[in-house]
C-alpha cells in the first residue's frame, strides 16, 4: 500500500458506514493511502472484490463468513479487539502490528428517553438473560458475532465512547454519509 499511494482500493458498504470508517481508520493509523470505493451493502462490495475490481473490503463477518468458510474470500485479519469465536485462527489487525486499532459494528437495544426506568431494568434483565443463555450465545457467535450484555448506564458509557472515537475518524478523513 505505502509502495503504491492512493493505486489500491478498499471496499464498503457505503460513504460513512461504520465499515467506510473502519477503512478510514486504517489509512489513518497506517499513514497509508487506499482509495475507498462505496458500494449499496456488504454483499455488493463482497461481489467487487470476488470479482477482482476491488483490493481489499471491509466487511461484517456474519457477511462474509460463509464465503471464508467456502474459500471464495481469503481473510487477512479481523477488526476487532480480540479474535473472533467464530475464526479463532485468525489473528487481529492489532496483533499484526497495529496495536490500538479496533473497529467493530455492532448492535444494541434502545428504548425512548422517557421510559421508565423500571421498565428499562426489566428489558435490560430479560436482554442479558437471553444473551447468557448458552444456545442463543453459540448461535450469535457462530455468525460470527460477539453477544455482549452489561446494564443501560455501560451501554451508554459506550456509546458515548463510540461516539467521541468515530467523530475524530470522520474528522480528520473528511467522511461524508450518502
Amino acid at each position: 500500500v505505502r509502495a503504491r499511494p492512493g493505486k489500491l482500493s478498499f471496499a464498503s458498504s457505503g460513504n460513512g458506514t461504520t465499515l467506510h470508517l473502519a477503512g478510514e481508520l486504517f489509512k489513518a493509523m497506517t499513514g497509508t493511502d487506499l482509495l475507498h470505493v462505496p458500494f449499496r451493502g456488504g454483499a455488493d462490495s463482497v461481489n467487487q472484490l470476488m470479482g477482482g475490481r476491488i483490493d481489499v473490503a471491509f466487511n461484517n463477518l456474519p457477511t462474509a463468513l460463509p464465503l471464508i468458510r467456502g474459500g471464495q474470500l481469503r481473510v487477512l485479519a479481523v477488526t476487532s479487539p480480540a479474535r473472533s469465536p467464530a475464526l479463532p485462527e485468525v489473528a487481529t489487525v492489532a496483533e499484526l502490528g497495529l496495536p490500538g486499532y479496533a473497529a467493530v459494528s455492532w448492535f444494541g437495544l434502545q428504548a425512548p428517553l422517557r421510559t421508565p426506568e423500571a421498565l428499562v431494568r426489566r428489558l435490560n434483565a430479560e436482554v442479558n438473560a437471553i444473551l447468557a443463555d448458552g444456545v442463543t450465545a453459540a448461535r450469535i457467535e457462530a455468525a460470527g458475532a460477539r453477544p455482549r450484555g452489561g446494564t443501560a448506564a455501560e451501554f451508554a458509557a459506550f456509546i458515548d465512547s463510540e461516539n467521541v472515537k468515530w467523530a475524530e475518524v470522520i474528522r480528520v478523513s473528511g467522511a461524508k454519509v450518502d
